[in-house]
């Protein structure tokens, strides 16, 4: 009698897989630091540790993706958009984002209406050594490192192959739970969820990892300067 092998269509779904990978990378850089929260005197330096592992994995993650095809054309999503496009996405993103905070502005100050997942963001710098090469390192990381895995990730690897499958609205919404569950932020989910979807817009847009990796970067930047 001839055994046919089972098929295992969960694992062979690309969307499975970078969802996955998100899930076990998430659960392995918590465990790690619950065991070794009580071990570490300095937690500022075992935040740095572990965003760096973090970080680290996320690479290997992305390595794998583009070898077994998980990200299809890696050149071509990095392609440059035309100069005009670029500026003019990134201004109308900024837009957008100006117009919504005014109008969260408006809802807590002249109605007395706070959105839950709207709070104001903590200071993650404060987590993080202050002084010596390790801030440096952690600027960075903040500024630069982040942003580029981030969106190869979650616009490139997730937003792109949810596209294949579903409508770029449903994708979009989609994607951008999963970047907002993964920031564990429960305070700014809200935040971080209009945020993905500005910069899912700028990928679609474009058809370019290069916008919203600008964007990102930015936009970090910014948030940096002001938490110093």
């Amino acid at each position: 009698m001839q055994i046919i092998p089972i098929k295992n269509k969960f694992i062979k779904s690309n969307i499975n897989i970078i969802i996955l990978s998100l899930v076990i990378t998430t659960l392995f850089i918590n465990s790690i630091a619950y065991l070794l929260k009580n071990t570490f005197l300095n937690t500022e330096i075992l935040n740095f540790a572990l965003l760096s592992m973090q970080q680290g994995v996320l690479v290997l993650w992305i390595y794998y993706f583009i070898k077994k095809g998980v990200i299809k054309n890696i050149k071509k999503i990095f392609v440059i958009p035309k100069t005009t496009l670029l500026i003019a996405e990134i201004l109308k993103t900024y837009l957008y984002l100006f117009a919504f905070g005014i109008l969260l502005g408006v809802l807590k100050h002249s109605f007395g209406v706070e959105v839950p997942g709207f709070s104001e963001q903590k200071n993650i710098l404060a987590l993080f050594p202050s002084t010596g090469i390790l801030f440096y390192f952690t600027i960075i990381n903040a500024t630069l490192f982040a942003p580029i895995i981030e969106e190869v990730v979650f616009r490139g690897a997730l937003l792109k192959n949810l596209c294949e499958k579903y409508s770029d609205t449903t994708s979009v919404i989609l994607s951008s739970i999963v970047f907002s569950l993964i920031h564990f932020q429960p305070e700014v989910f809200g935040a971080i969820f209009v945020i993905s979807i500005l910069l899912s817009r700028l990928f679609l847009k474009t058809n370019s990892l290069i916008a919203p990796i600008l964007f990102h970067i930015i936009n970090n930047l910014l948030k940096t300067i002001i938490s110093l």
